[in-house]
């Protein structure tokens, strides 16, 4: 079978630093950091929603982020939708939802729920609500604890789709859910809402439809961490170093970004530098996204794989409390780690044509 080549060719955003990339992208290159919340943006300026029964707000960030990278791809909604499909990953889901519908059945218990009460509660979820909204009818699923992006890889991989709209998403309500401490880390950890999403496409639709890609993902994988399965705040070196060395094919002229989840201690990056010191590439540069957003838990390896696409493309290094500096960046390494102890990896190829 002939390899298939995969590129990001859009990319969506909804987070602490503002909807759509255009926002993001100048609060990166000014080097400014977020709030903890989401701006406020009204859902109708930017969705013709035409059902009867509007989205949760939940459902509404989804929508959002992932429209941002449906357009930024230049999909217009023409295109052959059976080849096109969403894949959403999240901590929570549509869980908020389903319990409105059960407290009123559990607890309240007057009279006859409506059935069609039940339809809204299992149909506006956000992956269907976006799935409907722009009529796709490719593969289409919903992760936990596992990455979108790996999937989607592997579908487009196997010639089962073309495009695929990877989207994560994490939205916190509560002051108690926004500050949590963490004394392994000893810090005080900061959970910030957001959605980012990322378009995967095929080489051959790609080049059919004449856009011009990001970057190449030439590889995503994942790898289960048991030691620390309870927070986010442990990178696994080991595991890092196993995937660089194994499973990365580096050049002596290569510059790398490695784009990182967590920094626990100002020595980490000391140590991440150090794995690649023996490596044959030219220079690398450390990055950590969340400096920006906070942690939005499945949003943030979403979120450091556009920043991680970014850079590649446009040659330029972000750190908040920095302006932009350009680099120009051959390759990108991102090594994400979440709760549930799943570490995502990727590598993103410059695009040379």
């Amino acid at each position: 079978m002939k390899n298939v080549n995969i590129y990001i060719t859009g990319l969506g955003f909804y987070t602490p630093l503002g909807l759509g990339k255009n926002a993001n992208l100048d609060r990166l290159r000014s080097g400014l950091s977020g709030n903890v919340t989401l701006p406020g943006v009204k859902f109708d300026d930017y969705v013709k929603w035409s059902e009867p029964f509007k989205p949760t707000e939940f459902s509404q960030v989804f929508i959002l982020a992932c429209q941002d990278a449906f357009f930024d791809a230049k999909l217009n909604g023409e295109e052959n939708t059976d080849k096109i499909g969403c894949i959403m990953e999240s901590e929570v889901g549509t869980a908020d939802c389903v319990d409105d519908y059960l407290t009123q059945l559990l607890i309240k218990k007057k009279g006859i729920i409506s059935p069609m009460l039940f339809t809204k509660t299992v149909s506006n979820t956000a992956l269907g609500d976006f799935s409907r909204y722009f009529k796709l009818r490719g593969p289409s699923s919903m992760m936990l604890s596992e990455s979108s992006v790996n999937y989607a890889f592997d579908l487009i991989l196997h010639r089962m789709t073309d495009i695929v709209i990877c989207g994560a998403i994490d939205i916190k309500t509560s002051e108690e859910e926004l500050m949590e401490h963490t004394p392994e880390a000893n810090y005080q950890r900061v959970h910030g809402s957001g959605c980012v999403a990322v378009v995967l496409e095929s080489e051959e639709s790609m080049r059919k439809r004449g856009v011009v890609p990001y970057a190449q993902l030439s590889f995503s994988s994942e790898k289960f961490d048991f030691q620390h399965t309870d927070s986010d705040c442990n990178l696994n070196l080991q595991l890092t170093e196993a995937t660089i060395r194994k499973d990365l094919e580096l050049r002596e002229d290569d510059v790398m970004l490695h784009v990182c989840s967590t920094r626990e201690s100002l020595n980490q990056t000391i140590q991440l530098q150090n794995l690649w010191a023996d490596k044959p590439i030219h220079d690398v540069d450390i990055c950590y996204p969340k400096d920006f957003t906070f942690d939005m838990l499945y949003g943030s390896t979403m979120f450091e794989l556009a920043v991680a696409s970014l850079s590649v493309s446009l040659g330029e290094f972000y750190r908040a409390g920095q302006r932009v500096k350009y680099e120009a960046f051959t390759k990108a390494f991102v090594s994400s780690k979440r709760e549930g102890g799943m570490n995502s990896y990727f590598l993103l190829n410059k695009i040379t044509e």
